[in-house]
């Protein structure tokens, strides 16, 4: 027989428990109707929603007194966790981006700084090929280390020329006066041409597998042929035999060298009038199954630059309306049929590649621009009533360009920050 004191102790705990109870009750009343209003706002599938809210309601019935909190916790750590994915996967956080802003400016020589143009730089970024105001066909190289004492005269008479993989020289060809067929040039960085014969040498770039070997377009017998040979002068071996009558201006070897571009005036002989029209289509070979493909037919445009994306088999070339207005058109040669258009709002003024591939820039009627495949947004500071034009997206991500006020122009570079 239980005495008083026992009794009161009794009752004492019941109590307790009762008040337990019925605070846990209204607590886990709370914590269930966070956890229906936190799967509302998420969508994972009804099944998992049900089976997180049943397993917190079958905890609560089996252990009615004792009610485990750290499900009901677990429960809502889990919604909120997929919560939180699920905000990732429909507000993805974008990556930081690039802006370019004025870093140097380089003197250059009055021949470039009076209104000359930009052309090349060569593989190394060390020399720049341009052309004086109004002379043309007339070339200049210099060093950008010291653009005025290493400005050169380096040809006359140029129709086409490219950059040897280690920048030391320039293969071109030439048409000097009161000859119909071009001559293939070799022009050592920092002197003057010198020929190496070849007649009719209608375009030439540098050999995709050896340094000292340069390739050259020929047009004979009804026929295109690619020839290659040794800047030492050494007789010329026949590579490839074309059935078609190709008036080649320019070649241009993807980066790998299992492409070359054939950029092409028209067909039919060469004559010196010919020789002086524009390019109008772009052909592509595939240099191990010597394949050749129409990429662009001749349309009512002509065609300005061409350049490969350093990192992929995709094309970019500049096409010009009969109104003048330019397109900056990109080809996959894995897939022709979407190109990537581009339209300036004002003249196309010079275009470059950048090192991944990812990204274009250009100027815009003198405002630089650039155009992302892929990757983070890239923004440009431009200088107030200048311009920027010619621009070279440089291996470390710099961009060099020609900046002009009032007519006059130095070399410019900019340098990327992250925003």
């Amino acid at each position: 027989m239980m005495n008083e004191h026992g009794r009161g102790d009794y009752e004492s705990t019941y109590q307790e428990q009762s008040d337990n109870v019925s605070t846990n009750d209204a607590l886990e009343a709370r914590i269930s109707r966070f956890l229906h209003k936190e799967a509302e706002k998420i969508h994972f599938s009804p099944d998992l929603r049900h089976r997180i809210i049943q397993n917190a309601s079958s905890q609560r019935h089996r252990r009615h007194h004792y009610i485990t909190i750290a499900v009901l916790a677990s429960a809502a750590a889990l919604i909120l966790a997929l919560s939180g994915l699920t905000y990732l996967m429909v507000n993805p956080t974008t990556p930081p981006g690039l802006s370019y802003t004025v870093s140097k400016e380089i003197t250059v020589a009055p021949e470039l700084a009076n209104g000359g143009q930009l052309l090349s730089l060569d593989p190394t970024e060390r020399h720049i090929v341009y052309q004086p105001a109004g002379q043309g066909g007339v070339l200049y190289t210099a060093d950008l280390t010291n653009p005025v004492q290493s400005n050169t005269l380096a040809m006359r008479y140029a129709r086409d020329m490219a950059w040897s993989p280690d920048g030391s020289a320039l293969v071109a060809t030439v048409v000097p006066m009161n000859t119909t067929h071009p001559l293939l040039a070799l022009v050592p960085a920092g002197q003057y041409m010198r020929l190496l014969g070849h007649n009719n040498a209608l375009a030439a770039n540098w050999s995709p597998t050896s340094a000292d070997e340069v390739m050259f377009a020929q047009q004979q017998h009804g026929q295109t042929e690619l020839w290659s040979t040794k800047t030492s002068g050494a007789p010329a071996t026949l590579q490839v035999t074309l059935s078609e009558q190709l008036l080649i201006q320019h070649m241009n070897w993807s980066f790998d060298g299992r492409y070359l571009a054939l950029v092409v005036a028209q067909s039919g002989a060469v004559t010196r009038e010919a020789l002086a029209q524009p390019a109008r289509a772009i052909y592509v070979m595939d240099f191990q199954t010597r394949k050749l493909t129409t990429l662009v037919a001749p349309g009512n445009f002509t065609i300005g630059n061409v350049a490969w994306s350093p990192a992929t088999h995709e094309l970019a070339y500049e096409q010009i309306t009969t109104n003048q207005a330019s397109h900056l058109i990109t080809i996959d040669i894995s897939n022709p049929e979407k190109p990537t258009s581009i339209t300036p709002q004002h003249q196309l003024e010079g275009w470059s590649w950048a090192a991944d591939g990812q990204a274009l820039v250009y100027s815009d009627g003198g405002k630089l621009m650039a155009h992302v495949f892929h990757g983070p947004p890239i923004t440009i500071s431009q200088p107030k009533q200048q311009q920027l034009i010619s621009p070279f997206w440089l291996k470390d991500g710099q961009i060099l360009c020609m900046h002009i006020t009032n007519g006059k122009g130095t070399l410019m570079l900019l340098t990327p920050h992250r925003q």
